[in-house]
């Protein structure tokens, strides 16, 4: 439900409760009866841990995923004991279901790339990638780069010949991994002073060097870009 959460200035990393049952009565009088009637909700207020469920909006739908994240271990583990007993599913999985039903691979594009074209090496770039996997035999690691193969050709073919189709099943985990890095770069925009929306870039964010390439085309200087990664993403 949009709003079911403090709204107090928090600083950058801090986890926004949601709002306990005395403050759903207080501020959804009209509706209290409904929500604390609904599992969900209830169980959100009673322990005030988040759990991923479907958001009337993208941007609630967002601001949960990204309120869930900040959440401690303990506390995760808690949301997807109670998330497999109302929805046979983990949160994430929860999420990435919720995030790419319906969704066409040109808004994906819109929301979760920096609209630079995928050209046919890239594909190959990527191949190469699940070739090494294979030559290592990690199964894993092969699962991933798989997975990853799929997603470049259906953006390939979107670039190329305009086939603008539903994001494809078989890729939607490397779908989601490209999904979550949008949140981190968020926190790394907001650290370094920029909008948070100034890019919808969602590249690898796990090796300090290409966050400070990436921040670097905004004007980031190098140290700064630097101490954003090791208190954003090494705390991750």
């Amino acid at each position: 439900m949009a709003g079911l959460a403090m709204t107090q200035e928090m600083d950058l990393f801090m986890y926004q409760r949601p709002y306990n049952i005395d403050e759903i009565k207080k501020f959804y009088p009209e509706k209290a009866e409904k929500l604390l009637n609904d599992p969900v909700h209830r169980w959100r207020a009673e322990t005030g841990i988040e759990l991923i469920h479907e958001e009337p909006t993208k941007e609630e739908q967002r601001r949960i995923w990204e309120n869930w994240n900040e959440m401690t271990d303990e506390m995760k583990k808690q949301s997807d004991e109670k998330s497999i007993e109302f929805f046979g599913k983990t949160n994430r999985a929860h999420h990435a279901e919720l995030t790419n039903k319906n969704m066409k691979i040109s808004a994906y594009i819109k929301e979760y790339t920096s609209g630079e074209r995928i050209n046919l090496s890239r594909v190959f770039s990527e191949v190469r990638e699940y070739v090494d996997e294979v030559l290592k035999w990690n199964k894993q690691g092969m699962h991933e780069e798989a997975e990853d193969v799929f997603h470049f050709v259906q953006l390939w073919m979107y670039w190329r010949f305009g086939i603008d189709g539903e994001i494809w099943k078989i890729s939607q985990h490397s779908v989601q991994k490209f999904m979550d890095r949008k949140a981190l770069w968020q926190k790394l925009y907001r650290f370094v002073g920029l909008d948070e929306d100034i890019s919808n870039f969602c590249g690898n964010n796990k090796k300090i060097e290409k966050v400070v390439a990436h921040l670097g085309k905004f004007g980031v200087s190098k140290g700064k870009a630097e101490e954003a990664f090791r208190t954003v993403i090494e705390k991750e």
